[in-house]
């Protein structure tokens, strides 16, 4: 998937039809009436099909299947209706959970083209809590993570989706799809240019705001990117996304003077959260308290092993204050992360290239993966690898042995 790609799955692909299987699955459930929908559908008779439907919910306006149909015909067309689609979801009655979960999904297709992002997510959360096979509502979330940029959420979501998923295909592509989200990042203009509109119409929307202020920031204009972070901690102060968002903006800014005024306005309840230990070092750097930001370089990069700013920080903090001998102990890890940087992209193109992957193992190629993820600081993706290969041999001695190495320090 390129960048643009992936900008346009925030709309129109999210909102695309569950897939003919569903289309067929209602309609097999209709009276004759409604016979030939999915004929029509194929051929992209919107409008004819649309208008079949509304002739049966005159007669049947409480029907299940017509209903979920309609909503899901207003949301493929060319031109999608939203607002039409929620009226007819709105009309079923939630009375089984699998009838629940494909409304949830179709609700949050809705509200995603609505430029609800927030309202979309919770949607697809509760489709995946009542159904978590339910089509597309996990690839949806993944796709809304990755432009808003939500890397850590995108990460727990996939594994957990890869630990449930039965076809052996898509338990590779979930796992692959965090190799992507890293080799292929979206620059702060993409993001600029996406969020703008969003956060101009639907001004509450907290993580397009989020989204929004950091683009604006590493885009070259900071003041308006942390004016519009600022405006969401007032919003939402017990959020820790925005709290970290105004913390990581003063930090891309280059505003460390700023940083301790904003840690001290800190909850109560965040003030021992390991998330923010980065910032902290940053800080006490700005002090010259080397002691300090050592230690809260190294509390951040044990907390998110893939936090490679904050483990080449601890590095140059530990060198600044003349601690060499300590600061070479974590040289190897740098220099692998940083190595991981570079392949990322070449090895994600190189896997996704693969035709049939998941059906057909390449065990060599998974545990090429499973080295890379580990030296990224992703260990828990590293294990998920390992496992496929255990899957396949169980008595493989390099994927027992990095699992015994991983499981006891992986949180």
């Amino acid at each position: 998937m390129t960048q643009s790609s992936a900008l346009k799955a925030l709309g129109f692909v999210m909102a695309m039809l569950v897939g003919a299987a569903a289309l067929i699955w209602f309609n097999q459930r209709t009276t004759p009436d409604l016979d030939g929908i999915d004929t029509l559908l194929n051929s992209k008779r919107f409008s004819e099909s649309e208008a079949r439907i509304e002739t049966y919910l005159k007669t049947f306006p409480r029907s299940v299947p017509a209903n979920i149909l309609m909503a899901q015909i207003a949301l493929t067309r060319p031109d999608p209706k939203p607002q039409l689609a929620l009226r007819h979801l709105a009309r079923v009655d939630e009375s089984g959970r699998g009838i629940v979960a494909v409304v949830r999904l179709n609700q949050g297709k809705a509200y995603s083209i609505l430029g609800k992002h927030d309202q979309a997510e919770a949607s697809w959360l509760e489709a995946l809590r009542l159904d978590p096979l339910v089509p597309e509502a996990g690839w949806a979330l993944l796709g809304l993570y990755y432009v808003q940029g939500r890397r850590d959420e995108a990460g727990t979501l996939a594994l957990r989706l890869h630990a449930s998923e039965p076809d052996p295909r898509d338990r590779v592509r979930l796992l692959l799809e965090l190799l992507r989200q890293d080799a292929q990042p979206i620059g702060a203009y993409s993001r600029v240019t996406t969020f703008e509109p969003i956060v101009r119409d639907h001004p509450d929307e907290l993580h397009a705001t989020i989204a929004l202020g950091l683009a604006l920031i590493r885009d070259s204009r900071p003041d308006r990117g942390l004016s519009l972070l600022r405006d969401a901690i007032t919003r939402h102060p017990d959020s820790v996304p925005c709290r970290l968002a105004l913390l990581q903006g003063l930090d891309d800014a280059a505003r460390p003077e700023e940083l301790p005024e904003a840690l001290d306005h800190l909850p109560n309840n965040m003030r021992d959260d390991a998330r923010f230990d980065r910032f902290r070092g940053v800080a006490a750097t700005a002090l010259r308290d080397w002691r300090c930001a050592a230690a809260a370089f190294l509390g951040a990069w044990r907390n998110d092993p893939s936090d490679q700013t904050s483990l080449f920080r601890l590095i140059r903090t530990l060198r600044a204050s003349g601690r060499n001998d300590e600061a070479e102990r974590y040289e190897p890890a740098s220099r692998a992360a940083a190595e991981a940087s570079k392949t990322s992209l070449p090895l994600y193109e190189r896997a996704n290239a693969v035709p049939d992957l998941g059906a057909s193992p390449d065990l060599g190629l998974y545990r090429e993966i499973a080295k890379h993820r580990e030296h990224a600081g992703r260990p828990g993706e590293a294990l998920a690898w390992h496992r496929l290969i255990l899957k396949e041999h169980p008595d493989d001695s390099e994927s027992l042995t990095a699992i015994a190495r991983m499981e006891g320090s992986w949180k």
